[in-house]
């Protein structure tokens, strides 16, 4: 037997719990357009999410939602950034739980939301048509002519042709 003592035999002392706070977002910032994301398909780029490092905060989970399907990704990190390949042309809003490894509780953050923006969308004109048949000046005869014409659409969007016809 021994003597002494507060008749509590577990010998370790108590931890003391460390509660977390809420970390502050930085980036992509709340309600503009994110362009700064690096393209990793023709439909998806890589953004850098980053935040203020929160207090007895041992771990961090990022979550990123889809705001047009709702879908979610979440990736947690010890570090106050993280990395993730998203949809480009998409609305998104983020958030960060703060996690601390000697309590339970954790902090939820503010939630801002962002435009994922894609390359710069451009259209350009196609080139005049160029007649093939029939042969300007041509001398027709029947009651039918079959017209025919060329031409070139550098980005590929044409989507109709406008015929006129007439003496000149």
């Amino acid at each position: 037997m021994a003597c002494g003592g507060d008749g509590d035999d577990s010998g370790s002392t108590p931890r003391e719990e460390k509660i977390p706070e809420k970390a502050v977002l930085l980036f992509p910032n709340n309600n503009e357009e994110c362009n700064t994301g690096v393209q990793t398909s023709p439909t998806q780029s890589s953004v850098n999410f980053s935040w203020s490092s929160a207090a007895n905060a041992n771990s961090y989970q990022l979550i990123v939602v889809n705001l047009l399907n709702g879908s979610q990704l979440s990736e947690i990190v010890s570090t106050t950034n993280a990395t993730v390949i998203i949809k480009m042309n998409t609305p998104y809003a983020w958030y960060v739980i703060s996690r601390s490894n000697s309590s339970a509780v954790t902090a939820i953050s503010e939630e801002w939301k962002f435009y994922n923006s894609g390359p710069a969308i451009t259209s350009y004109a196609p080139f005049p048509a160029e007649v093939v048949s029939p042969a300007m000046g041509e001398n027709l005869s029947g009651s039918s002519v079959n017209l025919q014409w060329s031409t070139t659409d550098v980005d590929g969007d044409l989507a109709s042709f406008e015929v006129y016809f007439g003496t000149v």
